[in-house]
Parts: C-alpha cells; sequence; structure tokens
C-alpha cells in the first residue's frame, strides 16, 4: 500500500482546467472595466480642461475694453483679437488642433473653433463697434475619437451703448 498523499495527476489536470475557464471567462470582463475605467478618465480630462478654457475665454471677453470699435481689432468666424482691461492684446485662434491664447496652448485636441458677434439687437455684426455679446464654441475629440462641444455667450461687461 502506498501512504503518500497529495494530488494525482489527473486531479491537477481538472483543478488547471477549471482555472484556465475562470480565467478565460473573467479575463475580458477585466480587460473592458480597464478600458471603461480609461475612458472615463480621459473624458473626465478633456471636460475639466475644456470647462478651464470656457472660464478663462469668458472673463477675457467679457472684460473687453469699453470702446469694442477700437479694441476688437479682428473679429473673424475662427478668430478674436482684442484689447483687455489692462490694455494687453489677446488673441484666441486655432492652429492645427491647438485653441491658442496668442501664442500659449489653451487646449489640445481641438477641431473646430467659431466666433459669432452680435449687436444690442440680437443680429449678426461685422463691424467692431456695434458688438455686444460674442457667442464662441469649439469641439474637443479625445483620442479614441469621442467628441464634445463647448461654448459660451459673452455679454461685454464694459461695452458703450
Amino acid at each position: 500500500m502506498n501512504d503518500r498523499a497529495g494530488f494525482s495527476l489527473i486531479e491537477f489536470i481538472i483543478v488547471l482546467v477549471i482555472v484556465a475557464i475562470v480565467a478565460v471567462i473573467t479575463g475580458p470582463l477585466l480587460l473592458q472595466s480597464t478600458q471603461s475605467a480609461n475612458t472615463q478618465y480621459e473624458l473626465s480630462t478633456m471636460d475639466n480642461q475644456a470647462r478651464l478654457a470656457v472660464e478663462r475665454m469668458t472673463k477675457e471677453l467679457r472684460n473687453i475694453n469699453g470702446n469694442t470699435n477700437t479694441d476688437i481689432s479682428n473679429m473673424q468666424s475662427g478668430t478674436i483679437t482684442f484689447n483687455n482691461t489692462d490694455g494687453t492684446v489677446v488673441t484666441y485662434s486655432l492652429t492645427g488642433s491647438s485653441l491658442l491664447r496668442n501664442t500659449f496652448i489653451l487646449l489640445e485636441n481641438v477641431s473646430e473653433l467659431a466666433f459669432a458677434y452680435y449687436d444690442a439687437s440680437g443680429n449678426i455684426t461685422a463691424t467692431p463697434g456695434k458688438v455686444r455679446y460674442i457667442q464662441f464654441q469649439f469641439v474637443v475629440t479625445t483620442p479614441q475619437g469621442y467628441s464634445q462641444t463647448f461654448g459660451n455667450t459673452v455679454y461685454l461687461r464694459n461695452a458703450v451703448y
């Protein structure tokens, strides 16, 4: 009689097959949850950075000096140049996929940037002296292809009416 304790080869193979089946079932679930967490992180990061850009643009546009006739020197659909309250010239534009404030990159992965300029009656205007509020929006896209549009309507606080 053999008194040795332990597992036989058959028992070991059965346990190995069971562990392999569990791994095959749970592996894709773990991979999917990791990918989902990474996607949520990227979306959250994109959202936070874009909201900061919206806040900064809103603050600076709102504080354009009182004479929009001379303080807004360039007002196109994809760019704006103006003097802020301390006389600093500020330009917002899109270069490649970067939203720029002058030469500083404010936000990456931007696919569109648009400005619209309105007079006191709510009509679109191309005359700097008639601008009373500005709408802007931009589209940010993550590397996975998720896109979101951000923007705001900004009433010029210092505009002379």
